[in-house]
C-alpha cells in the first residue's frame, strides 16, 4: 500500500499511516518523527496524491531509492577528517563518508581500499549498473606521496585516469585530491575512473 495523503488539505489537518502521523504545514507534509525505509516497508512516498510528496525531513536507513526521477536541490554529503596520514592500506568506507581527509602529512605510498565498511563489502552493495563518486583529500610535506594501488574489496582494480596517465607520485607541499567513480558492470567487476588534482 502507497502512502496516499489527502488531495486537498487544509493547514492542521493530519494524515497517519501506521504509528506514524503528519500534519500538512499549508506548504508541505511534516512527519512529526522520521520516516525510516524499513519502518514503512519500502512503501512508495507520493505514488498517489500530493504528487509532489514535500516532507521537511526525510531520514532513512539502508538503501534509499528514489524511483525513476527526482529534483534534488541540495545533498549534504558525510566527510570524514583524520588528524593523521593514510597506513600502507587505508579503508575508504562509502557507508560512512563520500569524503575522506587526512590533515597530516602523509609518510609513505599507500593502497585505497573501496568498501561499503568493515562488515559490507561494496559488491553487495552496489548492482550492477551503480556507481559511487568518492574523494580522498592527502596532505603532503615537502616529500609528497600517493596512492599506488587500489583495490576494491581488497581485489586489485586498475583505474582509467583523467588525460589518460596515471599519476606517478603526490604533489609536494600541497593538499592532493583524489577522486574516483566506481561503476559496477557485473558481480565484483568494476570500471573506476580517477582523477588526481593538486591543491596549494
Amino acid at each position: 500500500m502507497a502512502l496516499n495523503f489527502p488531495a486537498s488539505p487544509s493547514v492542521g489537518n493530519t494524515y497517519t499511516y501506521g504509528s506514524y502521523t503528519w500534519s500538512w504545514d499549508g506548504s508541505s507534509w511534516v512527519g512529526a518523527v522520521p520516516i525510516v525505509n524499513a519502518t514503512i516497508n519500502n512503501t512508495t512516498i507520493g505514488a498517489t496524491t500530493p504528487s509532489t510528496a514535500v516532507f521537511t525531513t526525510l531520514a532513512t536507513t539502508g538503501v534509499t531509492t528514489l524511483g525513476t526521477y527526482a529534483t534534488i536541490y541540495e545533498l549534504i554529503e558525510n566527510a570524514t577528517i583524520t588528524a593523521g596520514a593514510p597506513s600502507s592500506t587505508t579503508n575508504f568506507d562509502v557507508i560512512t563518508q563520500a569524503v575522506q581527509y587526512y590533515t597530516s602529512n602523509t609518510t609513505t605510498n599507500f593502497t585505497l581500499n573501496i568498501r561499503g565498511n568493515s562488515s559490507t563489502s561494496l559488491n553487495s552493495l552496489l548492482s550492477v549498473g551503480q556507481s559511487a563518486t568518492i574523494a580522498l583529500l592527502v596532505t603532503n610535506s615537502s616529500s609528497a606521496f600517493y596512492p599506488n594501488a587500489i583495490t576494491i574489496d581488497g581485489t586489485s582494480v586498475t583505474a582509467k585516469w583523467g588525460g589518460g596517465t596515471a599519476p606517478s607520485g603526490g604533489n609536494a607541499s600541497a593538499i592532493d585530491v583524489y577522486v574516483f567513480t566506481v561503476i559496477k558492470t557485473a558481480s565484483a567487476t568494476y570500471t573506476v575512473l580517477g582523477n588526481q588534482t593538486k591543491y596549494a
